[in-house]
């Protein structure tokens, strides 16, 4: 909260996790507690969970800085500096009203709003400081004329309200025109509900399709290079969780590792579907020809 306004949300407490904290859902070093949440009494706090190699899980610290972002750090012991392990809001779309009124984001890093089509910035300069939050107004007046159209904006996300679905229904009157209202309504919002349902089977059936297709692929390709494969969970161990970066390439980062038998190994940890684990598939490839030994490949969408 700023000034008793809702900065961001971390989405609705699981038991474990924070909906809108997708880190906190993985095989993680610490195990979170939320006590006597939703009340004036509510803490929330963390505790260490022992690594199943033994090892102590790195030391760490959460701060909340003077822009709302929850950052968390472990300190390297090699290094002597805190690494930034994780930080939300991770995508600046997910602050309330950042753009005012008749603005959108666009999820850009640089310049992240716009104003829809047909209005401008009510306050040129402030956009140009990256303070967008007097919105923009309507180019040509205030008042519509023939000209004037809807426009479809698509891939919009409203706030989350405590409502599931209003319904507007006359309540002058009565009789037998009153319940074929109310008939029509609840008929549309079943057929509704239906088309949904279908909608959403349809969607999962073709998901599990293109996994099922994807992991065919991932199969075949680690058969032909005769390479070694870890699982997510012995990298997780071999790397303290993930929590020492050695750096960042262009599909994730590359983290220090240690293997059982005491190998030191880099492990780069994907973060982008589709384009990058094909870029890592063939660097797989390539590495089998250069007798490299291992390679582990992992997909994770944020």
């Amino acid at each position: 909260m700023i000034n008793s306004h809702t900065y961001w949300t971390t989405g609705n407490w699981s038991g474990n996790a924070f909906a809108g904290v997708p880190e906190m859902t993985i095989p993680y070093i610490y195990r979170f507690d939320f006590i006597d949440p939703f009340t004036p009494m509510a803490t929330f706090g963390y505790t260490e969970v022992p690594l199943e190699s033994g090892i102590k899980p790195p030391l760490t610290r959460f701060v909340l800085d003077h822009m709302g972002h929850l950052k968390q750090f472990t300190w390297s012991q090699q290094s002597e500096v805190w690494n930034t392990f994780w930080s939300q809001p991770e995508n600046v779309c997910r602050v309330y009203a950042l753009c005012g009124n008749l603005g959108f984001c666009n999820g850009k890093p640089f310049n992240p709003c716009e104003c829809l089509n047909g209005f401008r910035p009510i306050d040129s300069v402030s956009w140009g400081k990256e303070d967008f939050s007097e919105g923009c107004w309507r180019q040509g007046g205030e008042t519509c004329n023939e000209d004037d159209k809807f426009e479809e904006v698509g891939a919009v996300s409203y706030e989350r309200t405590t409502d599931m679905l209003y319904v507007r229904a006359q309540t002058i009157g009565g009789g037998k025109k009153k319940n074929k209202k109310t008939s029509f309504l609840v008929g549309m919002i079943c057929g509704i509900l239906v088309i949904l349902s279908v909608g959403t089977i349809n969607l999962l059936y073709l998901r599990r399709r293109k996994v099922s297709r994807r992991k065919g692929e991932e199969d075949s390709v680690f058969q032909v290079t005769n390479l070694r494969v870890f699982s997510y969970k012995d990298l997780h161990a071999a790397t303290r969780g993930f929590s020492e970066k050695l750096g960042h390439g262009g599909f994730g980062a590359v983290f220090r590792g240690v293997l059982p038998d005491s190998s030191a190994v880099a492990v780069k940890r994907l973060e982008r579907p589709g384009g990058g684990e094909r870029n890592f598939e063939q660097k797989c490839v390539l590495l089998e020809i250069s007798s490299m030994l291992t390679c582990q490949i992992e997909r994770i969408l944020f």
